[in-house]
């Protein structure tokens, strides 16, 4: 799990999960195919205290108001 830092939740998410796949973010497909970029950014920027999880790229994607990012693979579950 990574913490949110200065980066907006949907930066952290593409870096998340180009590491995960071991590619650079632009190879990865849009996040706005998943979630829209801004509302998610907005949603957390404005203190939401609850948890969003979308699938991307073959990944479950959980961003918690506490600042936590969680990458699982479907794989996996």
């Amino acid at each position: 799990m990574e913490r949110l830092t200065n980066s907006p939740p949907s930066m952290t998410v593409l870096r998340k999960v180009s590491a995960e796949k071991g590619v650079d973010s632009t190879d990865l497909a849009p996040l706005y195919h998943s979630v829209e970029p801004d509302a998610l950014d907005s949603l957390f920027e404005h203190g939401f205290d609850g948890e969003l999880t979308f699938r991307y790229e073959g990944y479950h994607v959980t961003v918690s108001g506490t600042g936590d990012v969680d990458v699982t693979s479907e794989k996996r579950r």
